[in-house]
């Protein structure tokens, strides 16, 4: 969040994410930002002065729950319906999510919806039932995709695509908090590995031995060991030759471990990723779960067997 002020604290301009330059998401970069407010403060000094006012004004009054003269609070039922029809009309119904890309987890919105699922299945199913399908569809796209860190276990901040599939790499205590307590309350058996693994990193990583918590992980790291200079999720990105390197493992005959874990999470020889997603990933391939691909658990049930089965 960017958020630029007058010299009265008043607030003239601000946004949740700005890319470094223009050429990213068709939105203005944060250099031309900062051009453009200092020229505008420049030239139109007053009149952004009574703009920041009516900012402030207009932000003080909508965070005001108290009745004014004659009107009365909205009703519960009113805001909980419009609440879940702008969620409905606003729901990716191939990859899940409430917005377009870059794609933020979105706590707050999947413990309303689990909540509404609860309070109304028995009155209103067809919204319940809806309700609890978008918060579970979204949970299990965003467990599998590579916005999970599958090997660290936790998720990084948003998607920078439509997919979940290549993240923006820094780590956030209150994210992985807030997502472990949904998950949780979605109460699916698949979410289960999903609670324990968000615990396990809190605990591990974040955990500070002299008390408290960590409030995140940096998103650049160095590449090696021998590295001067950081990249954006370094420490989180494994070639395919790298696990090739890694898991030379014989599971059966001439299959490699690395054949396996590779097959599964769709790492692939040549780059998948776009470099407008990643700039600091040019030939990367990103791995996720393929939703087609079965589990392991489960990979004598398959009707189409694939490599997974012969394991």
């Amino acid at each position: 969040m960017s958020i630029w002020l007058t010299p009265e604290l008043k607030p003239l301009f601000g946004g949740t994410y700005f890319p470094p330059d223009d050429r990213y998401y068709g939105r203005p970069g944060f250099k031309t930002v900062l051009l453009t407010l200092a020229e505008q403060w420049k030239a139109k000094k007053t009149v952004i002065e009574e703009q920041s006012s009516v900012i402030l004004r207009t932000l003080q009054e909508g965070t005001s729950a108290s009745e004014a003269s004659g009107q009365s609070l909205p009703d519960l039922k009113a805001c909980t319906e419009t609440l879940y029809y702008q969620l409905e009309r606003s729901c990716d119904q191939e990859d899940g999510g409430f917005a377009k890309e870059p794609k933020f987890p979105q706590p707050v919105s999947f413990n309303f919806l689990i909540r509404l699922y609860a309070k109304c299945k028995g009155s209103f199913s067809d919204m319940a039932n809806s309700s609890l399908e978008m918060a579970t569809f979204t949970l299990l796209k965003m467990a599998k995709g590579g916005i999970f860190d599958h090997i660290s276990k936790e998720f990084h901040r948003y998607s920078t695509d439509a997919i979940w599939h290549v993240p923006h790499f820094e780590k956030m205590l209150y994210d992985e908090a807030q997502l472990l307590f949904s998950y949780a309350e979605a109460y699916q058996e698949e979410f289960a590995e999903v609670v324990q693994d968000i615990a396990e990193y809190i605990m591990r990583d974040l955990l500070n031995p002299a008390g408290g918590f960590y409030s995140a992980e940096d998103a650049d790291s160095l590449p090696t060991a021998e590295s001067t200079s950081k990249k954006e999720g370094a420490f989180c990105v494994l070639t395919q030759k790298q696990i090739q390197e890694i898991l030379k493992e014989k599971v059966k005959d001439t299959l490699t471990l690395a054949e396996v874990f590779c097959h599964y999470f769709n790492i692939q020889e040549k780059e998948n990723v776009d470099p407008i997603k990643s700039p600091f990933w040019k030939k990367l391939s990103r791995g996720h779960k393929e939703p087609t691909v079965c589990d392991f658990a489960s990979a004598k049930h398959c009707e189409k067997p694939c490599i997974l089965c012969f394991v």
